[in-house]
This record gives structure tokens, C-alpha cells and sequence, in this order.
């Protein structure tokens, strides 16, 4: 579909109600078959000379294009869904995947030289990405007993994963 271009004559599709390019003064009604003048070319409307030497803005939909095709607004993009935070969007990378230690590892050293522990270690919890290596502690529940346990982990899912390891063992005695 070809565009609009400035110091084009074109005519009106339909009946239009067209305000004022000065924001003031009164409007006019360009009727099916007027044509007008473009003066200016913009996303959504054009500007035309009107009757008066006045220029009045007009969306593009009551116009013919100069190829004598009815213009239509292009198909918007559907927006993406809202995510929740720390959850892989559809077709991302999981922060566990291995190609990702990297980053996580040397982000880790970062927040320790500069002092950001906590905040790092907060913010790794809250989007279930690996965070430094510390103690973590997690409250359980196991066949309807809560327990407390703290272990050496990067991430609170990693400590529970530990836990259930350790309570899954076979007890030894003797």
C-alpha cells in the first residue's frame, strides 16, 4: 500500500467531521467525494487544506489512498503477557541451565567485593535464580512434620532439594 505524501490532492472515503490544525475555531464536515490538499503527514492523521485556507487534521481512514485503496490501520502486535516476576517468559532460558552459571558466579564475586550481599542474596531468592553460596535456611513440611534446617546453598530451592536428599537417605545405625 503506498503513503500519503505532502502537496497531494485527495479525496474523502466518507462523511468526516474535521477539527482545526490550530486547536481553535470551528470544524468542518468534508463530505464523500471532497478532495483536499495534504499539507502534513503523520502516524494517525492528516492535516489538509480545507475551504478558507484553513488546515483541518483528519484520520487517515476517511481518506482513499493515492492508489485508490481504502486505508486500514496495520494489524497490531498483541502485547506478551504479563509474567510474574522470576518466572521464565515462554521460550526463555531457565536460570538454572548451565550456560547461565557463568553470569550467576561472577555476579556472586561482584556483590560480595562491593558490599551488595544481602541485596543480592535478596534478590536472588525472590527470582529463583542461583545466588552466592551462604547458609539458608528453610521451614518444611514433611509427612505432616515441620521442620527447620539450614544448609550451605545458593538458592532456597537448592537448599530444599538438599534437604529432601538428606531426609531421603536410609538411616544407619550401629
Amino acid at each position: 500500500m503506498t503513503d500519503f505524501e505532502k502537496g497531494q490532492t485527495v479525496r474523502f472515503n466518507d462523511e468526516t467531521r474535521a477539527e482545526r490544525a490550530a486547536g481553535w475555531g470551528g470544524a468542518h464536515i468534508f463530505r464523500r467525494g471532497d478532495t483536499a490538499e495534504i499539507t502534513t503527514v503523520r502516524k494517525h492523521t492528516i492535516t489538509v487544506k480545507g475551504t478558507g485556507g484553513y488546515s483541518y487534521n483528519v484520520p487517515r481512514t476517511a481518506l482513499a489512498t493515492p492508489n485508490g485503496e481504502v486505508w486500514s490501520e496495520p494489524a497490531k502486535t498483541p502485547k506478551p503477557k504479563a509474567r510474574k516476576l522470576g518466572e521464565v517468559p515462554e521460550g526463555g532460558i531457565s536460570p538454572d541451565d548451565p550456560g547461565l552459571a557463568w553470569l550467576w558466579e561472577d555476579a556472586a564475586k561482584l556483590a560480595s567485593r562491593s558490599g551488595y550481599c544481602n541485596y543480592y542474596d535478596r534478590i536472588a531468592d525472590e527470582l529463583n535464580i542461583p545466588g552466592r553460596k551462604r547458609d539458608v535456611s528453610v521451614e518444611m513440611k514433611v509427612n505432616g512434620v515441620t521442620i527447620t534446617a539450614t544448609v550451605q546453598a545458593r538458592s532456597r530451592k537448592e537448599a530444599e532439594e538438599l534437604i529432601r536428599g538428606k531426609l531421603a537417605e536410609p538411616v544407619k545405625v550401629g
